[in-house]
C-alpha cells in the first residue's frame, strides 16, 4: 500500500457516496506496505460503512501480509480460505 493506491481507493469510496449498496465488502490481496496507509484505509472503510449504515466485511484472497492485516482485521467479520496466506512480520 502506497499513498497512490490509498488515494485511488479513497476516490472510489467518495464516488460511490449516495449509491444504493447494501454491503461494503473489501477483498484483500496484498504483500503489505506502508502501515500508516493501511490505517488510513481501515479507518476510511469503517467510517464509510457507519455513515452509510452498511455491514462491513473483509476477505483474504491469496496474500495478506504485514500491514494488509490491519485492513483485514478492521472489519467486524473477516473471511479467509484455507489457501490464503496470512502473515504478519
Amino acid at each position: 500500500m502506497t499513498g497512490n493506491s490509498t488515494e485511488r481507493v479513497l476516490k472510489t469510496l467518495k464516488a460511490t457516496k449516495g449509491s444504493n449498496y447494501t454491503l461494503l465488502a473489501v477483498s484483500i490481496n496484498s504483500p503489505g506496505g506502508n502501515v500508516s496507509q493501511a490505517k488510513i484505509l481501515a479507518k476510511s472503510f469503517k467510517r464509510y460503512s457507519e455513515a452509510n449504515s452498511l455491514p462491513y466485511i473483509t476477505f483474504a484472497e491469496d496474500l495478506v501480509l504485514n500491514s494488509a492485516n490491519i485492513i483485514l482485521s478492521s472489519a467486524p467479520k473477516s473471511y479467509a480460505s484455507n489457501s490464503s496466506s496470512l502473515i504478519n512480520r
